[in-house]
């Protein structure tokens, strides 16, 4: 029986299959990995188009700032971009290590990792500098507790935390 997923500013229609859906809500996409089965995918921005995603396939759409019909949209900014899901060294598909309990992420940067370790350590992270932000960090955590991951973190870039409570405060060093 299909069901629909809404998330953000996306509609996923799931049709039998097993994939992954990331819409964290500080993450500034939605991205959709298919493992096996069917999905269709339709966007506020443009309803009438039906983006159909094939076994092994992620798809990644922006979030959009406001909502503008198509003619006035930007024509450089894409709808969305799809890509083939790789495996690692392990033969493991990154969006689907967390059914393993496992967060892995892979030259990406402080920004776009903090969602995903708020989710999994129950946190939130704050950025007080951008460029520590921008920063790029690749790691697989499996046991580590937040301590340990924002130590071993910092032996790539150095940079300071500090933890209230359930906030987390990252500046630089």
């Amino acid at each position: 029986m299909p069901f629909i997923i809404h998330a953000i500013n996306v509609n996923i229609t799931v049709k039998g299959t097993a994939f992954n859906v990331k819409a964290y809500p500080k993450q500034k996409n939605v991205e959709t990995s298919l493992i096996r089965g069917l999905i269709e995918i339709t966007t506020k921005q443009d309803p009438e188009r039906r983006i159909i995603l094939k076994p092994n396939e992620k798809i990644i759409i922006p979030e959009v700032e406001n909502e503008k019909t198509n003619s006035d949209a930007n024509s450089s900014q894409s709808l969305y971009s799809i890509a083939r899901l790789q495996k690692d060294k392990n033969q493991a598909i990154a969006e689907t290590v967390w059914m393993q309990s496992r967060l892995e992420f892979d030259n990406e940067s402080f920004e776009s990792i903090a969602p995903k370790m708020d989710s999994w350590f129950s946190v939130s992270i704050h950025f007080r500098d951008s460029a520590i932000a921008s920063r790029r960090f690749s790691a697989a955590i499996e046991k580590e507790s937040l301590q340990q991951t924002l130590e071993a973190l910092k032996l790539s870039y150095p940079f300071n935390y500090q933890i209230k409570g359930s906030e987390i405060w990252i500046s630089k060093k």
